[in-house]
């Protein structure tokens, strides 16, 4: 074995710029499918985590119908369950928010003191919305960094005021806190996401008893669906109707989500590996080529007794040794690439995974490929007989 792979690589050093252009074409097949895979791992565990920051890892618990609402006392029925590690009221509504002289739309969040338990939000500056915001309804509000950078091209805005209406209620608020929330990169990388600006439920919320449209359930353990199911169960047979509120577990969608990112990952993958095939044809044509220049090798050798299966394996060993090189280079430079972009990115080498099956995977399917399209070459020297390879190599 190492007699043939010695042979094989004085063979391959004979056309070095050949051999070494076709190891470069593999190489940034190679390279390429690595790249694309860790980014696409890595984005889809960004998109993951801004996901889980908005909430979306969490259980919504809602009413089944109009005849039913959502109340303080459904609240603290759910802040009392074992398994819940927080609950929190959620109000959403799309409107137009102007301040600085500029307007904008902007997703507004009616919460109370506990959201930040559910949905990811980091003080930046200023202070959060407390109990007597609350329950006194007093005028102020917390914002996104983005929402501070899109008016005031700043982060620090507390102090600032805005105007937005609210189930049809002009309200001029205090900005009290700006906030990094989850959705940051969505809103980013997109561009076009509106801000979030959080303000006291009750500004929200109708009816007497301060009814909610949701409530977001953050449970100790990973969720299961029946959990949910169970926790809206509970709440409706308080009321004598256990069909009274529904569940939906939202990382279901994420898991949805997260299979089409998936799927299109390995797509994209799929497409970057198409310059290997075009490299194997490579390797097709420089092996003919190389048979038809050794023609007079190959008729000396069976002259002396070599059997076929000795030239099939040469040139065949050739082929793929070719293409393991290339190939191998290629997992290097992009494996190098991943972790640079990391450090430059994140500070953390490697902080963007590359999976181990790609890193042994692409070799082996580079070996495998250079098997396939070495073979016709291989197989036209091996069925050379000694005459006939003598006289065309004249």
């Amino acid at each position: 074995m190492l007699h043939l792979l010695q042979m094989a690589c004085r063979s391959l050093f004979r056309q070095k710029r050949r051999s070494i252009l076709i190891a470069a074409g593999i190489a940034v097949g190679s390279a390429s499918v690595v790249l694309v895979t860790a980014m696409g791992t890595a984005g889809r565990g960004l998109i993951d985590d801004e996901l889980d920051q908005l909430g979306i890892n969490s259980i919504v618990i809602s009413a089944a119908d109009s005849s039913h609402s959502l109340a303080q006392p459904q609240l603290e029925q759910l802040r009392q369950e074992s398994v819940v590690a927080a609950a929190a009221p959620v109000s959403v509504q799309m409107t137009s928010v102007a301040m600085a002289g500029q307007e904008g739309s902007m997703v507004v969040w009616g919460v109370d003191d506990q959201a930040q338990e559910v949905v990811s939000m980091t003080l930046l500056y200023g202070r959060m919305l407390n109990q007597v915001d609350i329950r006194s309804q007093n005028p102020v509000c917390v914002v996104d960094r983005q929402t501070a950078q899109k008016f005031y091209q700043r982060d620090n805005i507390v102090g600032k005021t805005l105007r937005v209406t609210v189930g049809g209620v002009p309200l001029e608020l205090e900005v009290v806190g700006v906030v990094a929330t989850g959705g940051a990169l969505l809103q980013e990388v997109m561009g076009e996401l509106p801000g979030f600006l959080y303000l006291p439920y009750p500004f929200l919320v109708s009816g007497e008893e301060s009814q909610f449209q949701k409530i977001l359930v953050r449970l100790k353990e990973p969720m299961e669906l029946e959990t949910g199911l169970d926790l809206a169960t509970g709440l409706g047979q308080r009321q004598g109707d256990r069909s009274a509120y529904q569940a939906e577990n939202l990382s279901q969608q994420k898991e949805t989500l997260d299979s089409i990112m998936t799927i299109i990952t390995w797509i994209l993958g799929a497409i970057a590996a198409v310059s290997l095939l075009v490299s194997g044809l490579g390797i097709a044509t420089v092996m003919l080529m190389t048979v038809g220049e050794r023609t007079r090798e190959i008729g000396v050798k069976k002259a002396l007794g070599a059997p076929s299966s000795s030239i099939l394996i040469e040139f065949l060993s050739e082929a793929v040794l070719l293409s393991c090189l290339g190939s191998v280079i290629g997992v290097l430079i992009g494996t190098a690439a991943v972790a640079a972009g990391s450090i430059l990115f994140t500070g953390t080498p490697f902080s963007f995974p590359v999976p181990w099956g790609i890193l042994v995977g692409v070799p082996i399917a580079s070996a495998v490929l250079g098997g396939i399209f070495g073979a016709y070459p291989a197989q036209k020297a091996a069925n050379y007989s000694p005459m006939e390879a003598l006289r065309r190599g004249e």
